[in-house]
């Protein structure tokens, strides 16, 4: 899957999906039309299907640019704890899903309205998709680049990614703050890794 893979190289291209993300985060997507997103952009109409011709495809770069977001984000946060013990990384891993998801922040508010977008556009419910294979396979690859075998990495993803995605709806809601959570999730990995005979000596 590609993310704002041209992005950089157009700055009109980044105005117009960053105008976009503003309607988005004012009015939701029942307020988003090309029309207004041209508006806000300072350009016409014919201007701004130049470079989306319809409102799918604007919505796809949307997408792709949180995605990216995401992405990049994800793999710095890797590189940092690289020299870390094994439980250290698993932990941060796990802290970076949920404090992703968990914060309110204006990104995560215009991503919940990509949710609720994907339950009536099968466009960007396959974005949606996209996005969630790439973020299992960078999860996974997080966990193998500790030590972890592939197969044990991949049962861990299924456990993790649906909770980070619940969390980031109902973490207000809970009962224990995010570092127990952390803690616990962390006791759930480590007991797969050693039931798998992947925990090592490193824990």
């Amino acid at each position: 899957m590609e993310h704002s893979t041209h992005m950089g190289d157009k700055p009109k291209v980044v105005k117009i999906v960053g105008c976009a993300l503003e309607i988005i985060r004012d009015r939701g997507d029942v307020g988003l039309s090309m029309r207004q997103v041209a508006a806000r952009a300072g350009m016409s109409l014919s201007n701004l299907q130049h470079y989306f011709k319809n409102k799918d495809e604007l919505l796809k770069a949307m997408v792709d640019y949180y995605f990216g977001l995401c992405e990049r984000t994800m793999k710095e946060r890797m590189e940092a704890t690289a020299l870390l013990s094994r439980q250290e990384q698993v932990r941060d891993l796990i802290l970076f899903g949920l404090e992703y998801g968990g914060e309110l922040t204006e990104i995560c508010r215009i991503f919940r309205e990509f949710w609720a977008i994907a339950t009536r556009n099968a466009a960007v419910n396959s974005h949606l998709e996209a996005y969630y294979s790439v973020y299992a396979r960078l999860l996974g690859e997080g966990l193998e680049g500790t030590g972890v075998g592939p197969e044990t990495a991949r049962k861990t993803v299924g456990l993790l990614l649906p909770y980070f995605e619940g969390y980031s709806i109902t973490s207000r809601a809970l009962p224990i703050s995010r570092d127990e959570i952390a803690e616990m999730l962390t006791m759930l990995t480590f007991s797969i890794l050693e039931r798998d005979g992947a925990s090592g000596p490193e824990t």
